[in-house]
């Protein structure tokens, strides 16, 4: 074989493992760059890929995720997209750029940068794959919402009133319920200046539906609605009627006509009771005659009325002139609020005086044994005993000697 055949034999084999060996280290390149692609890509998308068994730059790789995580849900596109950059570092907020050439030049969430070295079917195979990845991480961000998120964020939302639609069957009600109402409008309007008879418009009083008075105005109306209450039982209408016939006539035609209708003059008897109208009670009560059950009602006036002692005498002797002493079945009643003012005169010096002697501090009984109230108020029994222990050896003439309270008030022991 000629040296120049050898030569070329040499040089061809030469360039045969050259390259094999290109294509080889090309494959080996290719094969660990997507190698590193996936794995990076599942650092940072892929939630079920464990990642505390690497680091990347002596941080632990849960924490890379984590850390990857919460950027993401921190920082929008939108901010993203406002700082975007050229793949030479340059801003894209130059003059020179064009929309589109910002469009297609601006960095985007997912997309990584591939060398120069990798094909181009292999860097879009790449893309592929984490459009997929950041794709299903975002659903399940999307899934993993909390029932906050869907909450209003703000007050406006809150008491934002939505619209609703009205079914044909609430439609429909809503009009009865109108019809109604207008026909009971209409009602009434007609039944203000139309006389209707008395049994009708107390049978509306009885059913609680609406009515009006103001139709009767002569007295025989007035009264035959009273009856006609009455005969019915119905307090309810009783009372309308009374009141009705009081604010229409004179005082001494109502006195007149009630008084010779026991049923209507008791109801309103128990009104002026619960309404504690007593001054009208008592006149009621002196016009029908029941003397005793007016004086007793003045009496239990003076007695929760007034808590000075010279006021309760004034009123009781005002009492006692005029319901006791006019009635001669009284007399007895007379007797006992006739002893009980003369008590509270006895009381009244005699509280004066202890008074002034507890302050002077001479008297040896009072610094001995203090007093612990006043005997103003108290029942005879009670300042016999008071007098007794403080004024045991007061002569009878003098107004605290137990004698005297004793002779005075009948108190036998």
């Amino acid at each position: 074989m000629s040296t120049n055949r050898k030569e070329q034999i040499m040089v061809a084999g030469r360039s045969m493992a050259g390259t094999h060996s290109r294509s080889v280290e090309e494959d080996d390149d290719d094969y660990w760059l997507l190698s590193t692609m996936k794995q990076k890509a599942s650092i940072f998308d892929d939630d079920d890929v464990d990642v505390s068994s690497f680091q990347l730059l002596g941080v632990s790789g849960s924490k890379v995720k984590n850390l990857s995580k919460s950027m993401k849900e921190s920082i929008s596109f939108d901010a993203i997209e406002e700082d975007a950059i050229n793949w030479d570092g340059s801003s894209t907020c130059s003059g020179s750029s064009t929309a589109s050439d910002l469009k297609s030049a601006r960095y985007r969430p997912g997309q990584l940068l591939a060398p120069s070295g990798v094909s181009t079917s292999r860097n879009s195979s790449s893309s592929s794959l984490l459009d997929s990845k950041t794709s299903s991480t975002i659903v399940k961000q999307d899934h993993g919402k909390s029932a906050s998120d869907h909450l209003p964020k703000s007050i406006a939302d809150a008491v934002k009133v939505q619209t609703k639609t009205a079914t044909n069957t609430e439609v429909a009600k809503l009009e009865a319920e109108a019809q109604f109402l207008r026909r009971q409008l209409n009602q009434s309007k007609r039944d203000r200046y139309e006389k209707l008879h008395v049994r009708d418009t107390v049978k509306r009083i009885l059913l609680g539906e609406p009515y009006s008075l103001e139709c009767y105005r002569s007295k025989e109306d007035k009264l035959a609605l009273l009856d006609t209450a009455v005969a019915m039982h119905d307090g309810n209408a009783i009372m309308a009627a009374v009141l009705f016939l009081k604010s229409t006539v004179k005082t001494q035609i109502f006195n007149q006509e009630i008084m010779s209708r026991a049923v209507a003059v008791n109801h309103y008897l128990e009104y002026l009771r619960s309404t504690r109208e007593y001054s009208q009670l008592a006149d009621m009560l002196g016009l029908l005659g029941r003397t005793e059950e007016a004086a007793m009602l003045k009496y239990k006036q003076v007695i929760r009325g007034s808590t000075d002692p010279q006021t309760k005498i004034r009123n009781l002797k005002q009492c006692l002139t005029a319901h006791f002493r006019t009635d001669p079945d009284l007399v007895q009643e007379m007797t006992q609020v006739h002893d009980q003012v003369s008590l509270l005169e006895t009381q009244l010096p005699i509280e004066e005086y202890d008074c002034q002697l507890e302050k002077e501090g001479k008297t040896t009984i009072f610094k001995d044994f203090p007093r612990t109230r006043s005997i103003v108020g108290t029942s005879a029994l009670s300042t016999l005993y008071y007098c007794c222990f403080y004024h045991y050896g007061l002569p009878e003439n003098n107004l605290a000697s137990p004698m005297a309270i004793k002779k005075q008030f009948r108190v036998k022991i």
